[in-house]
């Protein structure tokens, strides 16, 4: 079964203005790549400093949580790649519109188009 969703405690991934270290060596980041190691290594290429010389901004997964809370993050690059930061964000989730990313697994049964 593919990696659909997964689980990452806030106190594994810090929030605000990091750089692509940081950023790939926290649970989100290793969660959203699926990473089975210590550091979510395209995460860290993709964030490095080559292409986002201002870091990455991780926002949007506070409040006062006590259960586990299904989230989608949103990846955004405002203003260009050599400008800006990365913005990683968890509160672009409401009733009407969500975020999601993804990579195609061409490998995987049953992805043929139709």
């Amino acid at each position: 079964m593919p990696n659909n969703f997964g689980f990452a405690p806030y106190e594994s991934f810090n929030q605000g203005v990091q750089d692509c270290d940081t950023f790939a060596e926290g649970g989100l980041a290793r969660l959203l790549e699926h990473a089975d190691g210590k550091t979510a290594e395209n995460l860290r290429k993709i964030t490095s400093p080559k292409f986002y010389k201002r870091g990455v901004n991780v926002y949007g997964f506070d409040g006062d949580i006590k259960e586990p809370v299904l989230r989608v993050a949103g990846l955004g690059s405002y203003g260009g790649f050599d400008n800006y930061r990365l913005s990683v964000n968890g509160d672009h989730w409401n009733d009407n519109l969500g975020y999601a990313f993804g990579v195609l697994d061409k490998s995987a049964e049953g992805t043929s188009q139709k």
